[in-house]
């Protein structure tokens, strides 16, 4: 071993576990002192599940990670001189003290590696928002940690995801040099003051930005900066009025919106109209709480897509759409669609989950139907470039077209032989149908299993269709497309027979 170079050791040593980088230290002094070299450390991630976390503070020089929870004493993490490049924090309604994760991030600040922080807390949600009393909220820190998160140097992403406050004290925008890249932040009405700083300071830089979804009206001052940040490459918000400014921003390709089926569509529709640039889309509609909707607002939306023009747009997903024709008469102005998911398409339900119509199952019956009807609609003249179309087959009852009559649907298997998949794959061989599904086969009770044939879908002699599964016409070797196809096992396989 002595005649092995240094960073032949420090390159081994970067494959030991933790426990066994420190018991080195106990060897020699050589190994002792390559136990403590930066490039042994600058790779690793410590959290609260590592009984030697403290130890680690004290001898690393670095991390590339560090979790902070209340499951571990503050003095170490407060007084470390082990520089890290992301800091998460897990905040615990047993510990309202937001001073101190303000110091924590001050002290990574201070030794100059910290470019991510991420801030968390499930309990804590709304709990720090307006319902808490002024004092109790000044007395926890809350103030201290956003200013500390807003001003914090040289910072590339932030990802806040706990119920913030408003400032108590204005704090201005200030001459502060832009640095964020990332930016993640659930918008309400007590965090938007917070968000607004944030887009201020960083907007030269900024090129995500997630606001999430759930908040109101409330919040069009966050909004309104949208178009002030010049690398804005994407984008995922709640729709409110004003959303379509967001439009002028020349950089943005990758757009993510949710909205309500009760809220008119009018904004979303005149931000997809005006954003030609666009070449991924996300649209998710949430259902509405009472039977007030818009009848034909996702329709609209989705039509907003190939208005005035053809679109440019080669991702798209659409979740939770009333009916699929406006989605099947788009097809054809979108010539340069590859990859179309559509996800959880359930009928139009009220708070308690019932149709607002009635209460029977007849419904799943018209969501596979309309999957049906989508699979027919694609042809290589609608959809020249599509080379993916995933599809979410989880009903709410196992009903199912088979070959154009209702079944019981208990497993991917009756997908294999229904007509609409035979069609699609036999007008595009270059296509793949990635089903998502959640049941299991009844072979004795399923159409498709008392056949007896494709045995892939079996382990161990039980059928199951738990797993995805990729339906394609051609065989793997012969893929137009190998990055639509991949051979990773994180997708089964499975080619159809088609007519020639």
């Amino acid at each position: 071993m002595e005649q092995l170079l240094d960073d032949v050791l420090v390159l081994v040593m970067q494959h030991l576990s933790v426990e066994d980088l420190l018991a080195c230290r106990l060897v020699c002094r050589r190994l002792g002192e390559l136990a403590l070299h930066r490039d042994a450390w600058r790779h690793r991630r410590i959290d609260d599940a590592k009984p030697c976390a403290c130890a680690v503070l004290n001898l690393a020089p670095c991390l590339r990670e560090l979790v902070y929870s209340d499951k571990v004493h503050p003095w170490a993490f407060l007084t470390t001189r082990c520089a890290v490049e992301q800091l998460v924090l897990q905040m615990s309604s047993k510990d309202y003290n937001f001073s101190k994760y303000a110091l924590l991030i001050r002290n990574q600040e201070a030794l100059g590696r910290l470019r991510r922080i991420e801030i968390w807390a499930s309990d804590l949600l709304g709990s720090v928002g307006s319902g808490y009393m002024e004092a109790e909220r000044k007395a926890s820190g809350a103030d201290m940690l956003l200013k500390t998160l807003v001003t914090c140097s040289d910072l590339e992403s932030l990802d806040v995801r706990f119920g913030t406050v408003a400032f108590s004290s204005f704090l201005s925008y200030g001459s502060h040099r832009p640095s964020l890249k990332y930016f993640r932040c659930t918008l309400d009405a007590d965090s938007d003051s917070f968000a607004r700083v944030v887009l201020a300071r960083h907007a030269d830089t900024l090129e995500e930005v997630d606001l999430g979804s759930g908040y109101c009206n409330e919040v069009k001052q966050s909004i309104a900066l949208l178009p002030s940040l010049p690398r804005l490459r994407k984008l995922s918000c709640e729709v409110v009025a004003g959303v379509e400014a967001a439009a002028g921003c020349k950089a943005l390709s990758d757009l993510t919106l949710v909205m309500d089926l009760d809220e008119p569509s009018e904004h979303p529709v005149a931000l997809l109209q005006q954003a030609r640039q666009l070449r991924r889309v996300t649209l998710e509609f949430k259902d509405p709480v009472d039977n007030l909707y818009e009848d034909d607002g996702d329709s609209k939306v989705v039509a907003a897509l190939v208005s005035p023009g053809p679109s440019l747009v080669e991702f798209l997903s659409v979740s939770r759409l009333k009916g699929v024709q406006a989605l099947t008469a788009a097809l054809p102005r979108l010539p340069a669609l590859r990859h179309l998911v559509v996800l959880h398409s359930p009928r139009r339900r009220n708070y308690f989950g019932d149709h607002p119509d009635d209460s029977d199952d007849s419904d799943d019956l018209d969501d596979l139907q309309d999957l049906h009807d989508l699979l027919l609609g694609v042809t290589a003249g609608t959809a020249p470039a599509l080379r993916t179309l995933e599809l979410d087959l989880r009903p709410r009852t196992p009903t199912l077209f088979y070959r154009g009559t209702p079944e019981r649907m208990e497993c991917a298997h009756l997908w294999l032989h229904a007509y609409a998949v035979e069609a699609v794959l036999q007008d595009n061989p270059s296509l793949h149908v990635r089903l998502r599904m959640a049941f299991r086969c009844g072979a004795e009770d399923c159409a498709a299993c008392v056949l007896d044939c494709h045995p892939e879908l079996s382990w161990d002699g039980v059928s199951s269709s738990t797993a995805p599964v990729g339906l394609t016409a051609h065989e793997r070797d012969r893929c137009p497309s190998p990055r639509d196809h991949p051979a990773d096992g994180s997708i089964k396989w499975i080619q159809v027979r088609v007519a020639p």
